[in-house]
């Protein structure tokens, strides 16, 4: 039996991710994650959680037939700016 071995992140994998979730915030127009920091996130749009607003782009993402058919890099940005399309249209936001 194959075990997989489990070892912590380097720092150039997490700086490879953080340069990966701030590539995607920046295609939608959002500032990059502070350095250092927690980036929490809070509801609004009417939405009372977090997890509304996942579970509603979630429900946007599959009406729309968005699977991962497409490369799946591909797949990632279609889904990253449905999102950021639906969430500029909320009240509150500009």
């Amino acid at each position: 039996m194959d075990e997989e071995v489990i070892r912590p992140a380097t720092a150039a994998e997490l700086q490879y991710e953080e340069d990966d979730v701030n590539a995607d915030l920046d295609l939608n127009g959002v500032p990059p994650r502070p350095d250092g920091r927690l980036w929490l996130l809070r509801p609004f749009g009417g939405f009372a959680t977090v997890e509304d607003i996942k579970t509603h782009l979630l429900h946007l993402y599959e009406a729309r037939r968005i699977d991962d058919q497409y490369h799946p890099e591909q797949a990632r940005r279609i889904k990253a700016q449905l999102a950021a399309d639906e969430l500029s249209r909320l009240p509150g936001q500009t």
